[in-house]
């Protein structure tokens, strides 16, 4: 019964170790992105008003990614959706840090 129990503990450590792995880039991607508002914020190409709402997105996707690891598993749908939200981001960044509103 021990030998089981370890074996399902052990699979889901592997599923969670998994998940992870697979979320690398999107991770990479959103601290990119942050570091990409905060050095807006600093060097004044961003105002506090644009720079909260490109943070209250990055929390919108940190969500979403947060929500598709929750069982384990990241499928390809929730990849997509996930990048195609960070996707929206890196324009909204760059439109707002250029004043292309």
């Amino acid at each position: 019964m021990k030998r089981i129990l370890f074996a399902f503990g052990a699979l889901g450590l592997m599923a969670t170790a998994a998940a992870a792995d697979s979320t690398h880039r999107i991770d990479r991607r959103e601290d990119r992105q942050i570091h990409r508002i905060t050095n807006g914020a600093e060097h004044g190409s961003l105002n506090r008003h644009e720079t909260r709402r490109l943070l209250h997105n990055q929390a919108r996707i940190r969500r979403m990614e947060r929500h598709a690891m929750a069982d384990g598993v990241v499928t390809r749908h929730e990849r997509r959706r996930i990048r195609e939200a960070q996707n929206r981001q890196d324009r909204a960044i760059r439109d707002k840090k250029h004043d292309w509103r």
